[in-house]
């Protein structure tokens, strides 16, 4: 997947960086957001290991919901937004999905 330098959710532009490595609290993570930066931050490396694509991938889409779940107060606990990310990323990568319509 080619992650996007600039996405809009709910109205607000997110800029997209991907960064060598992520650490919160002391340990690597694959993504961070904030919100009040508008700014998604996602590993290239975990440690130093390349985080492969796929989960690359799947911390974006793990990324857009924790923008959504907070913009709108769904209440989503990290464990579900885990589980509806992989969800999600699966379903879509496994029908390769494409929602736009392009004749």
């Amino acid at each position: 997947m080619k992650i996007p330098k600039l996405i809009k959710i709910s109205g607000h532009e997110i800029k997209i960086k991907i960064k060598k490595n992520l650490v919160l609290n002391e340990k690597h993570c694959f993504g961070l957001s904030y919100l009040v930066q508008n700014k998604i931050e996602l590993a290239k490396y975990c440690v130093d290991e390349p985080v492969p694509e796929s989960r690359q991938a799947e911390t974006f889409l793990h990324e857009i919901i924790h923008y959504i779940n907070t913009i709108h107060s769904i209440g989503l606990s990290e464990k579900k937004t885990d589980e509806l990310a992989l969800a999600l990323f699966q379903t879509i990568r496994d029908n390769v999905l494409n929602f736009l319509d392009k004749k």
